[in-house]
């Protein structure tokens, strides 16, 4: 889930790499992780504002096929 203050284009980054991108209406988001691979890292998600501005958060995320959500 990420909390945004306006619409914005979410990337999610593993080890550097884009695995994704969205974009988002403003107010609290799920982010789609279905094509995630499996495993546990560190997710960078870039947030991309209208207004040119980008931040990024940093998340641990764990996700296992073995387990259910």
């Amino acid at each position: 889930m990420v909390f945004l203050s306006q619409p914005a284009r979410v990337d999610i980054l593993i080890d550097g790499r884009l695995v994704t991108s969205a974009s988002y209406e403003a107010g609290n988001n799920i982010i789609d992780t279905s094509s995630l691979p499996d495993g546990s890292y560190l997710l960078v998600l870039r947030i991309h504002d209208p207004g040119g501005s980008v931040r990024e958060e940093r998340r641990f995320f764990a996700k296992d096929a073995q387990v259910a959500p």
